[in-house]
């Protein structure tokens, strides 16, 4: 599964099944994007601090005292081996991903603020062509970005919210079910998280046991 990284936000996990969907981790926020009629002046997007993430692609203006920069980045996939199981096979994913972004500035181009709406969707199976019984996964969360000095990156703190994200398999039922809030800052570090989060401290050892599960659940009969 592919590695966006969020506005500078820490990498989606190793792959997995439904990485993209767990971690990853879109509906526009705000409308999809003003008409460029009536719009101040455009700004460099390379002028902002700190950069921007490059996998989006981004169209910045100034706003009164401020700027502010858009970005979008889609990615789909179809038949992608995401790794192998303990017996020999592997697993496959088919899905997609879908980001918007909103970052609002200063007139220096130093970060203050920044909104994140992502949503995803991942089918998962034994078969590149997705044959036979498949985890379906689904993903949507909200993600707020805030500097407590503008453009420091070592002062940013995040915050995802409304994570509503699950991975089921028929006659398996829910794999994974992660909903609620969780805030991390800038070194991964975590602040607070209400709501279930059985992924939180030790992500990798709970997505390798993920990985596991699934590739029990789909195994051929």
């Amino acid at each position: 599964m592919r590695t966006f990284r969020v506005d500078g936000a820490r990498p989606a996990a190793r792959r997995v099944p439904v990485a993209a969907v767990l971690l990853a981790l879109v509906v526009a926020i705000g409308s999809a994007g003003a008409a460029a009629a009536g719009r101040p002046a455009s700004v460099d997007p390379a002028f902002m601090t700190p950069a921007l993430n490059p996998t989006f692609d981004w169209e910045c203006w100034r706003a009164g005292d401020q700027i502010v920069c858009e970005g979008t980045a889609t990615e789909s996939w179809s038949g992608v081996e995401i790794g192998p199981c303990d017996d020999g096979g592997a697993l496959y994913s088919t899905g997609f991903d879908s980001r918007r972004i909103r970052r609002v500035s200063d007139s220096e181009g130093r970060a203050l603020t920044s909104q994140l709406f992502v949503q995803a969707r991942d089918t998962v199976s034994r078969s590149p062509t997705m044959d036979g019984t498949v985890a379906k996964g689904r993903g949507q969360f909200y993600v707020s970005f805030a500097w407590g000095i503008p453009g420091d990156q070592s002062t940013r703190t995040s915050i995802l919210h409304g994570m509503d994200t699950s991975v089921t398999v028929p006659g398996h039922g829910l794999l994974l079910h992660q909903v609620g809030v969780i805030s991390y800052d800038i070194d991964d570090n975590l602040l607070f998280a209400r709501g279930v989060h059985p992924i939180v401290d030790d992500a990798d050892a709970a997505f390798e046991q993920l990985f596991r599960e699934g590739c029990d659940a789909l195994a051929d009969d």
